[in-house]
């Protein structure tokens, strides 16, 4: 009897653990600021060349200009900006 229980509950187990759970998505906290630079821009003795400016915003769309994060011989630099504020229908 002990031995059925066992199968049924493993059973079960094995089942719950199949059930595709909801996909969470997290949202930042704060704004997400990606400064993108060229690599090889401005020779070995200048600072390097700003592309592009991208903003993650809190409600997960970006806005920005130039080149994005991860072209083609660029480099990424990641900043913090204003933090988000919701309420039950809008995050700024």
């Amino acid at each position: 009897m002990t031995r059925r229980i066992f199968s049924i509950v493993s059973a079960l187990a094995l089942v719950a653990l199949l059930v595709p759970a909801p996909s969470a998505q997290a949202t930042p906290d704060h704004i997400i600021r990606y400064l993108v630079y060229d690599m090889y821009g401005g020779g070995p003795q200048l600072p390097p060349t700003q592309v592009g400016e991208w903003d993650l915003e809190c409600d997960d769309s970006f806005s920005g200009w130039g080149s994005q994060p991860g072209s083609d011989n660029t480099f990424t630099v990641q900043e913090n900006g204003a933090p988000c504020t919701c309420n039950e229908s809008f995050c700024n």
